[in-house]
Order: C-alpha cells, then sequence, then structure tokens
C-alpha cells in the first residue's frame, strides 16, 4: 500500500496481483474490500480512529461517515484500489490504460470530449479515454452526484478546474501497465507536491 499527500489531501492506494485476486468469488469483491482497507487504514493513521465511524449512503448513492466531519471517496478497477479522506468534499477514481470502450465514451462524453478521443492518436486513445473518464468520475463524486448526475452535459477539457471543483492528474505505473488517477476537491486547488510513498500491508 502506498500514500501520497497533496496539500493536505490524502490519498492511499495500492495495486492487486492475480495471487490476491484468488482470495474473493469475484474481482469486484477483492477490489471493494482493497478499497474498504485502505479506508481503515488512512482514517486510523491520519485520524487515529480505531475503527470506521458508520458508513451511509446519500441521495445519488455517494458513502459517507454518519456523524463525523471526514470526507472519503473510493475507487478501483483491474489491478488497483484507492481511498481519499479529507476534510472537504473530495473525489477520486482510477483506470487502467489499455482498453478504449467507445460505447460509454459515447453515453457519458459531451460531443467536444468524444472529438478529443476520435481525434487522439490511436496509442493514446486508451490514456486520452482513461483521463476523461477518470475526471468525469472524480468531479461527480466531490459533488455526490456520481456520473449520473448530468455529466455528459458537462465539458471536462480542462482537467484541473470546473467550476468549484479542482482536480489533479497522475500516472502510476507498475511495471508496463499504466493507471490514470484523477483527484477532486470541492473549493480547494491540489497542490504539486511529489508523491511520498509509505509501504503498509494490506
Amino acid at each position: 500500500m502506498r500514500r501520497f499527500a497533496l496539500g493536505g489531501k490524502l490519498i492511499y492506494y495500492t495495486f492487486l496481483s492475480d495471487e490476491y485476486y484468488g482470495r474473493f468469488k469475484n474481482a469486484h469483491e477483492g477490489e471493494h474490500a482493497a478499497a474498504m482497507a485502505l479506508l481503515e487504514k488512512a482514517v486510523k493513521k491520519e485520524y487515529g480512529l480505531d475503527r470506521l465511524p458508520e458508513i451511509v449512503k446519500g441521495e445519488h448513492g455517494k458513502p459517507y461517515f454518519k456523524d463525523s466531519s471526514i470526507k472519503f471517496s473510493l475507487s478501483h478497477c483491474k489491478g488497483m484500489a484507492v481511498c481519499a479522506v479529507y476534510q472537504k468534499e473530495t473525489g477520486i477514481d482510477c483506470e487502467g490504460c489499455g482498453r478504449t470502450n467507445f460505447r460509454a465514451a459515447k453515453r457519458f462524453f459531451t460531443a467536444e470530449e468524444f472529438a478529443e478521443l476520435e481525434e487522439a492518436e490511436e496509442k493514446e486513445r486508451s490514456r486520452v479515454l482513461a483521463e476523461i473518464w477518470t475526471a468525469k468520475e472524480a468531479y461527480g463524486k466531490a459533488l455526490g452526484t456520481g456520473l449520473f448526475g448530468g455529466l455528459s452535459e458537462i465539458t471536462l477539457m480542462n482537467r484541473e478546474k470546473a467550476g468549484d471543483i479542482c482536480l489533479k492528474q497522475f500516472r502510476i505505473y507498475r511495471d508496463k501497465e499504466e493507471f490514470i488517477l484523477t483527484a477532486a476537491l470541492l473549493g480547494e486547488k491540489i497542490t504539486d507536491n511529489e508523491p511520498v510513498f509509505c509501504e503498509i500491508l494490506l
């Protein structure tokens, strides 16, 4: 497990191996378990809590801690799980590069975003898709609406700021694999601090 800080905003992420996936009935179960383990480690290390506060869901399904000022966001994809904890509304999303789902892009991308995807060089398209997709996901999570909160009508060509939401994207590598990770924060800029790694057993 690795941790890096972004101007006080804390993001934990971990890579998931084939051996790890073998412990679970399906991939989603294993990825969700990893994200929850990251969250538990994060709140214990950063806030001194020995156990997670009760988790409930908002109107649009976003999980949050009941009776706590700590905000968090979770995400996972094949090979990675990630969480963010902070005192302000936050969103986090990760996606591996290497596949290009034009059907999903047509459904959720605006015309401008889809044009950017189509105009990208073929070898760059999966990365461009991951950058746009994770930006929209993180943005929606920070707002609490998710992808179904009208994001197909919101263009995020500038993936640094959209309204009151500030965004920051990172490229994370494991051997030859590349992951795009996007963090979103309501009302506060995410600084350019270099990642600070902290190994913790999952």
